[in-house]
């Protein structure tokens, strides 16, 4: 059971927000999508919906018949009887609704007009968001007519337009089956509204028809898909795999020779039985239902090497098997290849499906991120197309994994070309390891991140312990680590957290209290976990209250004291944080509705009638769940008022600070990033019962795959505070932060007073 001096410092922090009306809710608040159009469906073929209904102009003419003509576009449920060159009979891509609507195009000679244009309008400065959609070729294989070719751009709202960023399709290539793909591009927002593009590439009237559906916009602080355009363009290399070049059809070299493995059988001629793979610079002549004598992927590599693979059988079996070491712990890595069927369109031949696995420190590993290729068409021409992978490692060393989803013998054939890591952008920023490894020189086959050069040249790779060899940068790019050695009290330290345990009952968890002795009971315990928990110093700005939840920002105003209520220290106090605040945040209005101190240092026991002075809490919480800010914003605007303001963005902050000239080293403040939290599983309302008013709160269990990320801030100061998201309205954005106290076993106990200060305010915005 919970002990009851932590119960009632948890307690403290609930009863200081004054009687909270409490609720055990769903704790489930994602980052995720803002908007998701599936066209929705219906059982006739053409629906009655226009672009209107789903908040996106367009270009084209709408059509209600069976017959789409050239610059025009209709809602259908199916591709119609009208084309002979169409896919005729072929479905949407949304799953499971039947009779599902998409947006089929002939776009016809209306190049760089949109076809798709919304204006979205709340976005969050500083966060990540995806814009992606479904597009498919609606021309079958053979017809020889123009490929669409799409790009998705980001804009301003402002009057000139002002471009974002862009990428381009593609040529969407002809197959056999009418073939869904998904395009996608991420980008941050230098505003609050920005418009979502799709606009033709291709001014042609014969073929350039083309579907699309489930367009999508989502927060991607937690993406699994590839790079934004301008951070790929920007960003360093890792390691570049192109396997090299030369006269010889099958290359001598082996796996080993690129730093990984695979659980297939190298054959140095035809690899044409299933299991076997070769290093081969043009697909076999030898089987008839190959595209006989394609090239690899490399640009400008005369006689490259790809990697060509008769998958067969081996399923959920590694193809590739990476281990990398010395990442840096939150930095935005991408993980891509090159892949393409290597059968000839119309064999109905099982296609290959390929899952990129990233998992933590072995291939066993617990898993951080998993993305699958899907059906990889077969096509008239052997197509390559790019699949990839964004991840935050958890650790300094993962395996970068491709695994096959299909059990099949016939077909199953694939080719992977151009296997890269790189760092998304240099903008981003991330905990880097010690460097404690050695290094020596390799000779590598690599390529620079211009799509039209190629260079063989030496490289820096890093050797392990076990003397296993990882390439460690691509020649030709600066490398900057983010690299702190810890100071004697600093650096990342391992403490204890003490988790929720199950709850005694089976019920959510509560606690029960008799507000005339104080006394607790609760249906749940407290388990201690050791963990790592990262130190934020040097990294200051590498966190903000939109992505994590918590900020680090500077103090400079003057009091550095404890006072009384209702004080002139007080009031300068508070009047600083306000301004702070609203300048900060582009706040209209900020309400600072009570304080808090706590001591560090001598033992002392708490007078619990005295609710501004308390000991530092070792148990991880959020002060308050959704109902209970609403309730506190109308506790402290009234209904009518506050009915106003939850029409616009609100939060609840709190500013907490050391105070005095001694820096917090004893019991500092621990913190979890809101982005590395499963808010399904790890977060739990918490309802406290019993004759106190009604409160609730949030608490947290340990996370199964220790994914959480705890930081603090060592050696900190009174000229500097972390702001910690309590609850914020706008659901698109990170939403609260766990925090608790801890004891930093690398500083031993003292007896000078450590004095910290937190202070609760409501955030009122205009919009």
């Amino acid at each position: 059971m919970v002990s009851t001096t932590d119960m009632l410092e948890l307690l403290v922090v609930l009863l200081t927000m004054t009687g909270i009306v409490g609720s055990v809710g769903n704790a489930s608040h994602k980052l995720g999508t803002v908007f998701l159009i599936t066209f929705g469906n219906g059982s006739n073929l053409d629906s009655n919906k226009t672009p209107s209904d789903f908040n996106f102009t367009t270009n084209h003419s709408q059509q209600h018949t069976d017959s789409i003509e050239s610059g025009n576009f209709g809602f259908v449920n199916k591709i119609a009887k009208n084309r002979s060159s169409w896919h005729i009979g072929a479905l949407d891509h949304t799953k499971d609704d039947d009779g599902g609507y998409m947006f089929l195009v002939d776009v016809g000679n209306e190049s760089h007009q949109p076809l798709f244009n919304y204006k979205v309008d709340n976005l969050s400065r500083g966060v990540c968001y995806e814009f992606s959609a479904y597009i498919t070729n609606v021309v079958k294989s053979g017809a020889k007519q123009a490929k669409s070719n799409v790009r998705l751009e980001i804009r301003e709202t402002d009057k000139n337009d002002t471009l974002i960023t862009q990428t381009s399709t593609g040529d969407l290539p002809e197959c056999s089956n009418m073939s869904w793909s998904k395009y996608g591009i991420s980008f941050v927002p230098t505003s609050t509204s920005a418009a979502l593009l799709v606009v033709s590439n291709v001014y042609e009237t014969m073929g350039n028809d083309l579907a699309i559906d489930d367009i999508e916009l989502r927060v991607c602080s937690d993406s699994v898909d590839q790079c934004a355009e301008q951070d790929t363009q920007e960003s360093t290399s890792m390691f570049l795999i192109t396997f090299g070049e030369g006269s010889s059809t099958y290359s001598n070299k082996t796996p080993s020779d690129f730093n990984f493995t695979t659980n297939h059988t190298q054959n140095l001629s035809t690899p044409t039985e299933f299991g076997h793979f070769g290093l081969v610079n043009k697909v076999s002549g030898n089987v008839g239902t190959w595209h006989n004598d394609s090239l690899d992927h490399t640009v400008n590599d005369n006689g490259g090497y790809m990697f060509l693979v008769d998958v067969g059988e081996d399923i959920h079996q590694p193809l590739f098997s990476y281990k990398i070491i010395n990442l840096c712990i939150g930095l935005c890595y991408e993980f891509s290849a090159y892949f393409a069927n290597v059968v000839i369109a119309g064999r109905k031949y099982a296609k290959p499906d390929v899952r990129l696995e990233v998992r933590a420190t072995k291939e066993d590993g617990n898993l951080i991120a998993n993305r699958s290729t899907g059906d990889i068409p077969e096509c008239n021409n052997m197509t390559w197309s790019k699949h990839s992978i964004s991840f935050s490692p958890t650790s300094s060393l993962v395996v970068l994994l491709m695994l096959s989803n299909v059990n099949q013998q016939n077909g199953n054939d694939l080719a992977i070309d151009d296997i890269e890591l790189r760092v998304c952008s240099r903008n981003h920023s991330g905990f880097c390891p010690p460097k404690t490894s050695t290094t020596s020189a390799a000779t590598v086959s690599t390529a620079t991140s211009s799509p039209t050069s190629t260079s063989t040249t030496t490289t820096t790779t890093s050797t392990s312990s076990t003397t296993t060899q990882h390439i460690r940068e691509a020649p030709n790019h600066s490398v900057t680590y983010l690299i702190r050695f810890a100071s004697v009290m600093g650096g990342d330290v391992i403490g204890e957290i003490h988790f929720l345990t199950e709850t005694t009952d089976g019920c959510p968890p509560w606690v029960d209290v008799n507000a005339k002795t104080a006394w607790a009971t609760s249906n749940f315990g407290q388990v201690p976990a050791r963990l790592t928990i990262h130190d934020l110093r040097g990294k200051e700005t590498s966190i903000n209250l939109d992505t994590n939840a918590i900020e680090v920002q500077k103090y400079e105003g003057v009091i550095n004291d404890g006072f009384d209520d209702n004080s002139d220290a007080q009031r300068i106090y508070y009047d600083e944080l306000i301004s702070f605040l609203k300048n900060h945040l582009g706040a209209s209005r900020v309400i600072i509705f009570n304080h808090l101190f706590r001591s560090r240092g001598p033992p002392r026991t708490d007078d619990q009638c005295d609710v501004n002075h308390k000991n530092p809490v070792f148990y991880p919480h959020v002060d308050l769940d959704p109902a209970g800010a609403q309730w506190k914003l109308k506790q402290l605007l009234g209904d009518e008022e506050a009915e106003k303001a939850m029409k616009n963005r609100f939060q609840i902050i709190n500013i907490w600070r050391p105070l005095g000239s001694e820096v917090i080293r004893n019991k500092p403040l621990a913190v979890c990033d809101y982005a590395s939290i499963d808010t399904d599983n790890d977060v739990h309302p918490l309802e406290v019962r019993g004759s106190l008013n009604a409160l609730s709160a949030y608490t947290i269990s340990r996370n199964k795959q220790d994914a959480q990320r705890w930081l603090y801030l060592s050696d900190m100061q009174s000229n500097e505070m972390f702001l910690i998201k309590v609850f914020d309205s706008n659901p698109h954005v990170a939403q609260y932060c766990f925090h608790t106290a801890f004891v930093n076993e690398h500083v031993p106990e003292s007896n000078v007073e450590q004095k910290s200060m937190e202070v609760r305010c409501l955030i009122l915005y205009d919009n």
